[in-house]
């Protein structure tokens, strides 16, 4: 099966139905030039920011079984996100560009309900960062309080989320702390950032590492654990080249 959009999303599909023993379905799919916020808005996903542009392309397997629990195993190879940016609802400007996100190896399983991805690569984010003056970060508004959506039913057995590796590459930030006179300015770039062993447990040690430049002259490095909540970090840090 092949088909295509009036906006160039292609959609392959080779594999087979079954309706004995159960309803079951086996097969290779492949997506291509996927529209992200077309996606979003069909699946129903809601975001507390908006994704205005972008295009997703994948290929892999999956195989289903209809029944009480119901069997799914879906294998990814690669994912590939292109052209993302990122804004706070209600505004017209994008705080972040993301060029291109690689997903490898990713693995959902049912009823084990484990989503596995063996790793995430980012490369050349560029982000424009500042303080407001009442204190605030503006990158806050993407994630503003939204209305509270109804509770979906909780599933018999909890879901667990495993990220192997996560490598975000030639970045680049933009910072201005506009809460004090005269404005102070800070450009990060070559910033390089490397995470392993993510969960959804966040309690959990976060193994990292990161390096950068600091306005084209200082450079920054770093290398500990961090814990994402409550917020703790026992990081060694290295700063040469500072005025």
């Amino acid at each position: 099966l092949t088909a295509k959009t009036q906006n160039a999303e292609l959609l392959e599909w080779r594999g087979r139905f079954a309706l004995e023993p159960q309803v079951s379905s086996s097969g290779d799919l492949a997506v291509t030039s996927l529209n992200v916020p077309g996606g979003l808005e069909v699946a129903g996903v809601a975001l507390p920011f908006v994704i205005p542009q972008g295009e997703m392309n994948l290929r892999g397997s999956y195989r289903v079984v209809l029944g009480e629990p119901m069997q799914l195993d879906v294998h990814l190879p690669q994912m590939q996100l292109s052209g993302l940016t990122v804004r706070a609802q209600g505004l017209e400007q994008d705080y972040v560009e993301i060029p291109t996100v690689v997903i490898s190896d990713t693995k959902v399983a049912m009823p084990a309900n484990t989503v596995s991805l063996g790793t995430i690569a980012v490369e050349g984010v560029k982000a424009q960062i500042w303080t407001m003056p009442d204190g605030t970060l503006n990158i806050d508004q993407l994630f503003a309080a939204q209305p509270a959506a109804p509770a979906p039913a909780a599933p018999s057995k909890p879901w667990t989320v495993t990220v192997g590796n996560v490598a975000m590459r030639n970045a680049a930030v933009s910072y201005e702390d506009r809460a004090v006179k005269p404005t102070a300015r800070f450009e990060l770039s070559s910033l390089n950032v490397t995470a392993s062993n993510a969960s959804l447990d966040l309690s959990k040690p976060l193994p990292v590492k990161f390096d950068m430049s600091i306005n084209g002259a200082a450079t920054l490095q770093g290398s500990g654990q961090v814990v994402p909540e409550p917020f703790a970090a026992d990081v060694d840090i290295n700063l040469a080249g500072f005025p």
